[in-house]
């Protein structure tokens, strides 16, 4: 998204010759290497669509965007999951507290609830369900069977 919010006013620079500053050029060669090198490669189209040379100012903010979507690539994907658990409530969230705790990069958000509610819950969003108790229904959710108290070698 962000290469296609950048290529409209970079059509018109180089259109009309416009000059564009980047202050942060040379951190972005020194910090941002492959990205820059990356950048200088899809600028050869470029020069050839407006027949003219890309200034390197140019370069290096495509370099950053290039670097943007890299490590947006390498993103830990954040994860909604449910705890089913058949005793009481505190135990649940004991439970819900150990499992944040262990997970806090992993884990958007958590929810309890028993296997009674289950039966008549929305799971759209829920990515994963961690129980402590057998589930005897298809829930079309994953499924992981977890102690009430749960073990170092579980998390």
């Amino acid at each position: 998204m962000m290469l296609n919010q950048h290529l409209q006013p970079l059509d018109i620079r180089l259109r009309y010759g416009i000059p564009v500053e980047n202050p942060i050029l040379q951190d972005i060669k020194r910090e941002y290497f492959f990205a820059y090198t990356i950048a200088n490669q899809a600028v050869v189209t470029l020069r050839e669509h407006y027949q003219c040379a890309i200034p390197e100012s140019e370069v290096g903010w495509l370099a950053l965007i290039f670097q943007m979507a890299v490590e947006s690539r390498h993103a830990i994907a954040r994860l909604n999951i449910l705890i089913i658990c058949a005793s009481g409530s505190a135990s649940s969230h004991l439970l819900l507290s150990r499992i944040k705790r262990a997970f806090p990069a992993y884990i958007a958000k958590a929810e309890v609830c028993t296997i009674f509610e289950l039966e008549h819950r929305d799971l759209g969003g829920i990515d994963y369900i961690f129980t402590t108790v057998p589930i005897p229904f298809p829930v079309g959710v994953p499924i992981l069977e977890i102690h009430d108290f749960i073990q170092h070698y579980e998390l």
